[in-house]
């Protein structure tokens, strides 16, 4: 196996060939007489810096937040969403790249993914591996199978998850809770890691305004004082006040909001799509988690309302294209004039008259 730098504009080498001035030039393998490009990491690559921010709060849920989750499961997540990627790219796309998307995919899905019986502290223990092994490998064929003009419908992990729970049951599966540890030093640490670094992702991917809105359109509608929940971790059912302000702190939505939804693979790509994009996320995630009594299936509505956006997200484009060329959304409010702070109102009310609570939405 020789090692060449290839011209970029294909990536491959051509024998005798002076290398032309002022053409970037790119590592390629040759293995068995064929010229593989090497693609390797980039440290602009977004990808590896929600990675980073992930693998810091796995070792903190390793050491200090008491994650249910072993070194072992971790592994095992991040090798298969690794292989696949790496596999389809080495014998489909004939390149060797660094399987960034399979990581992350591996990384978010260990992340979340809980098997009963699971006790922090046990490093090195495969209990469940085949469940993380298959929930993996369906997340990465999704992003391969499942597809739109040129593109993945579905954020791969997501509707991974969101099967695997709804298949699987509270039985063999469950999500990681939204409450971690009580309120002290290294939970402040994991707020901040979680915030900061969740803001400054969504601002290089120029999606601020759709992970901000979203968490902010939630935080609006939760309120639910007529609701109750069950959960592990709690003595009694959580309801009214206490169950809004878990909903509202639980670094697991946290998690959702700025490391899930902000997918730009799977989001609309004008600003205004993706402001209406995070609205519905939202208001679905209200819908769906109202008539839940159990903490397993509230954290499995939230994670299924981001499925059923993505079903609807190129319809959404279509719908919103004649807004987008018509230069965003301001420019349609300055168009309005005095019916715009009308439809606003009208659509405060729909909102306040939304059936969120438990009695309204399962009578």
């Amino acid at each position: 196996m020789a090692t060449t730098d290839a011209p970029s504009s294909h990536g491959l080498s051509v024998p005798g060939e002076a290398p032309r001035p002022g053409v970037p030039r790119r590592r390629s393998v040759r293995i068995r007489g064929r010229e593989y490009p090497v693609l390797l990491p980039s440290i602009r690559d977004p990808r590896l810096h929600v990675a980073a921010v992930l693998l810091t709060l796995q070792v903190l849920g390793q050491t200090v937040l008491n994650f249910r989750l072993s070194v072992a499961q971790i592994l095992i997540c991040l090798a298969t969403g690794a292989l696949i990627e790496f596999g389809v790219g080495f014998f489909k796309d004939k390149v060797i790249m660094w399987p960034a998307s399979g990581l992350l995919t591996g990384n978010s899905t260990a992340f979340i993914l809980r098997v009963p019986g699971t006790v922090h502290g046990q490093w090195w223990s495969k209990h469940g591996f085949l469940i993380f092994i298959g929930v993996v490998a369906f997340a990465m064929a999704t992003k391969y199978l499942i597809r739109w003009k040129g593109r993945h419908i579905f954020n791969p992990s997501n509707i991974a998850l969101v099967l695997a729970f709804v298949v699987l049951g509270p039985q063999y599966t469950e999500p990681q809770d939204l409450w971690w540890i009580p309120l002290g030093p290294w939970m402040y640490v994991t707020y901040a890691i979680l915030i900061g670094g969740g803001l400054l992702i969504a601002w290089e991917l120029k999606l601020l305004g759709l992970a901000a809105f979203a968490a902010a359109v939630a935080i609006a509608l939760a309120p639910v004082p007529d609701h109750c929940r069950v959960a592990s971790w709690h003595a009694t059912a959580l309801c009214g006040r206490d169950l809004w302000q878990t909903l509202v702190t639980s670094p697991e939505v946290l998690i959702f909001a700025f490391f899930m939804l902000p997918d730009p693979r799977t989001v609309p790509d004008g600003q205004v799509g993706r402001f209406v994009f995070g609205v519905i996320v939202a208001v679905l995630s209200v819908l769906l988690l109202g008539p839940t009594t159990l903490e397993f299936w509230t954290k499995t509505a939230l994670l299924a309302s981001l499925v059923f956006a993505c079903a609807g997200r190129f319809a959404l484009a279509r719908l919103l294209a004649p807004l987008e060329e018509a230069g965003g959304g301001l420019a349609v409010v300055r168009r309005l004039g005095w019916a715009a702070p009308a439809v606003l109102g009208v659509t405060l009310l729909l909102a306040t008259a939304l059936p969120v609570a438990a009695q309204l939405s399962t009578h």
